[in-house]
């Protein structure tokens, strides 16, 4: 057990491009993807990164970011961003998307 005075523990460094954790390679690409395809590229990102935490600016993918934010905001709010497939809901949260 620590000391009770001792420092916490170091909190995961944040995420940085190297060679050895470069972008993952991503199914789809262009400007109008569908939710499957968008969908399929959050897949390889979770595989790669082992969560479904996309940054918002996520250099490797800048789509993605967007798209993850977009779930949650018609999650959260179906009146003002249209409503999120009960499917689509039960796919994300399988796949351990975070609503919040």
């Amino acid at each position: 057990q620590p000391h009770p005075f001792a420092p916490p523990p170091p909190k995961s460094p944040p995420r940085t491009l190297t060679a050895t954790n470069a972008f993952p390679h991503f199914p789809h690409a262009g400007d109008k993807l569908t939710w499957q395809q968008s969908y399929e590229n959050l897949q390889a990102y979770a595989a790669h990164y082992g969560d479904c935490h996309v940054p918002q600016k996520y250099r490797g993918n800048p789509k993605l970011g967007g798209w993850v934010n977009k779930q949650r905001k018609k999650h959260r709010n179906p009146t003002k961003y249209g409503r999120l497939k009960q499917e689509h809901v039960d796919l994300l949260t399988e796949m351990g998307f975070k609503w919040h």
